[in-house]
């Protein structure tokens, strides 16, 4: 166009258009803002889109993505953690008695990474075991856990001050995340965490309804193939797969796990003979000094008491249980951590 002379009206000069797919995926990096990558869009074509313009085709790329409002998520910013609704079952060569295995199921908000393995039981051992080997798995701990608002992690569920279940908070004061339940009766404050949970049921469960299992570990084999699968299968709308996500460096979790690694007790609620002083008693090998009496004469001590074979595992440490007919004083044990060097 000869200078001077103005565009023909109703004809505009065609524009090079942004590749939206990498502007969406640096976006997720730490520090990455439009205006950043409108400028290198710029350097790279200078007689490209303005940033208004930029901004608004964006948005407009973007709302083809999904029907709903859209959660951007952070490299190593967040993971969702939950119990699968479908179970599995293991039968007892001997007996034939059926045991239900529960799923756990931790997904990483950015990559879709997930991490899945079976327990015998929804109680606290397993729910901070498989956190425990989630992180292992990922390589680091998020640095904010999503976690659904059951009673192993929540014991009141609250919009603005939640009450946590001590054992799950000093977990995760040990891993340097922070825990961050969604509101009551909101399941879209934690939407990617019910996906991961609808998916790992449909491609990992599911071909697994007509398999019988004899063993926890034959089950954790199965879940650990299915997880694999899925880490590679191909995303629908967009592409790649969580493992090309993954290895593009851009979904690693900023805080890497320590070599100390929790292991945890529960408290429970045992009898203390009347005699119970500073020196170490029949009942429980270690007894500690006294603490105080409490409104009725009942003294409470702390003590970490292990009262199941699993958790005495894990401790490496033998069950001591009190006599019923040498106690007659009720002690509130309180949680204590164990950390493994």
């Amino acid at each position: 166009m000869a200078r001077g002379r103005l565009p023909t009206p109703g004809r505009s000069r065609a524009r090079p258009e942004p590749v939206w797919e990498e502007i969406r995926r640096e976006l997720r990096r730490k520090g990455v803002t439009l205006r950043l990558l409108w400028r290198e869009y710029r350097h790279d074509y200078p007689d490209g889109y303005q940033y208004s313009r930029f901004c608004e085709r964006y948005r407009r790329w973007e709302q083809h993505l999904d029907v709903v409002l859209r959660q951007p998520y952070r490299a190593g910013g967040k993971l969702f953690v939950d119990w699968a609704g479908l179970t599995l079952s293991i039968v007892e060569p001997q007996t034939g008695q059926l045991h239900d295995v529960y799923i756990f199921v931790a997904a990483l908000g950015m990559s879709n990474m997930t991490y899945l393995e079976g327990a015998l039981a929804q109680d606290l051992p397993s729910w901070i075991g498989g956190h425990v080997r989630a992180f292992e798995y990922f390589g680091g701990a998020a640095a904010i856990t999503v976690p659904d608002n059951t009673k192993t992690a929540v014991l009141r569920a609250c919009r603005y001050e939640p009450e946590l279940n001590r054992t799950y908070a000093e977990m995760a004061a040990h891993y340097g995340t922070v825990i961050l339940p969604p509101r009551p009766r909101k399941p879209r404050d934690r939407a990617k965490g019910e996906g991961a949970v609808q998916v790992v049921e449909r491609v990992v469960l599911a071909p697994l309804r007509g398999r019988t299992f004899f063993s926890l570990a034959e089950v954790n084999h199965e879940l650990a193939a299915g997880r694999e699968r899925l880490t590679d299968l191909p995303f629908q709308k967009l592409p790649g797969s969580r493992r090309t996500v993954r290895d593009a460096g851009s979904a690693r979790a900023p805080c890497v796990c320590g070599p100390r690694r929790v292991l945890c007790a529960l408290a429970r609620r045992v009898h203390v003979p009347p005699t119970c002083g500073d020196d170490p008693c029949e009942c429980s090998g270690r007894c500690p000094a006294l603490r105080r009496r409490g409104a009725r004469g009942r003294r409470e001590i702390n003590h970490v008491v292990r009262p199941s074979p699993v958790v005495a595992g894990l401790l490496q440490r033998p069950i001591s249980r009190p006599s019923a007919a040498s106690c007659t004083t009720v002690s509130v044990m309180r949680v204590q951590y164990r950390r493994e060097t």
